[in-house]
């Protein structure tokens, strides 16, 4: 709807007997375009596009550590699903707060407490066990039990669908990194207090409402030099035959904290072009290579050198390693 004059901008036209009318709908210029992907866009309206993109189930979006750069923020990856009883994930967002020790339903402490930012709550977990038997030491000495490849389920009440009082398992959430022994890596340091966001991307519900205000005009800032020098590969060093490595037919490494619009080209140290990645995306800020050269042939273990370019010149280079 248009606020200012209550027209509807966007919307079927119904028939008295509550079916649609599509012809009515499209006299009104009113048609809503629907792709096979779940992608909707709206009619043209004083120069602007609605846009909108719908998930059929919650799904992990981003993990963020507060106040720290990408170089300084532990290198932990944080894998969250929906491996558990509970039929349909619980759409909310997480903090997990580092250096406010809790212990799980066992009584195991862990070196942080979880709280659901929708409805403020601190979160109970239960320790399910570790998924490798490659666990290396403790990284944490106060926390013996936190260790590489751990993973725990969230317990929660006030699910959607259940009796408020009952507790469910609505997330199993992992994390691990890269064995010490062939990475350099940031753990977090106890005890200092961080704050771990991690933010989870929600299907519309039934009454949801947005309202966009495009009173003020804003414009985006220029990428510069400091945008470009935050991108990152990982992993790196990639080990196709590390044990974290569970399926042989999907082989890629990841580019992050790129701009929305750049250019990645791959070249080996002797300068050779070895793959190109065009990369526009205002939503994601990273980029997947499934290590295959422009011939679609797997790309040899080495040393490779990539560079990154915005639309307004803004290079940033790098390198990272393949190892067998």
């Amino acid at each position: 709807y248009n606020m200012d004059t209550g027209d509807t901008i966007i919307g079927w036209v119904y028939q008295a007997d509550g079916s649609i009318d599509s012809l009515a709908t499209r006299l009104a210029a009113r048609v809503p375009v629907t792709f096979t992907d779940g992608v909707i866009f709206g009619s043209p309206w004083d120069g602007f596009i609605i846009f909108s993109e719908n998930y059929d189930e919650a799904k992990l979006d981003t993990v963020e550590w507060l106040n720290k750069t990408p170089s300084t923020s532990p290198s932990y990856s944080i894998d969250f699903s929906g491996k558990t009883s509970y039929r349909y994930k619980n759409a909310a967002d997480y903090d997990f707060v580092w250096g406010e020790p809790a212990d799980d339903k066992n009584g195991y402490t862990m070196p942080f407490s979880i709280y659901n930012r929708s409805s403020g709550e601190k979160i109970m977990f239960q320790l399910g066990g570790v998924s490798s038997s490659n666990l290396g030491l403790a990284p944490i000495p106060e926390f013996p039990y936190f260790r590489n490849r751990m993973y725990f389920f969230l317990r929660e009440f006030n699910v959607a669908g259940y009796d408020s009082s009952r507790e469910k398992s609505t997330w199993r959430v992992e994390i691990s990194w890269q064995p010490d022994s062939l990475a350099s890596n940031i753990h977090y340091n106890y005890p200092d207090v961080d704050t771990m966001r991690v933010r989870i991307k929600k299907p519309f519900r039934k009454g949801d409402q947005f309202l966009f205000d495009a009173s003020s005009i804003t414009q985006m800032k220029e990428v510069t030099s400091d945008h470009v020098d935050d991108v990152i590969v990982v992993p790196n060093p990639y080990i196709v035959s590390a044990d974290w490595e569970t399926d042989i037919n999907h082989k890629s490494i990841h580019f992050t904290h790129l701009p929305d619009e750049c250019v990645i080209r791959i070249f080996t140290l002797t300068g050779e072009l070895v793959y190109t990645i065009l990369h526009n995306d205002l939503f994601s800020g990273q980029a997947e290579w499934n290590l295959r050269s422009m011939n679609r042939q797997e790309v040899a273990p080495g040393l490779y050198i990539f560079v990154v370019e915005t639309p307004n010149f803004e290079t940033y280079t790098g390198k990272f390693a393949i190892i067998r």
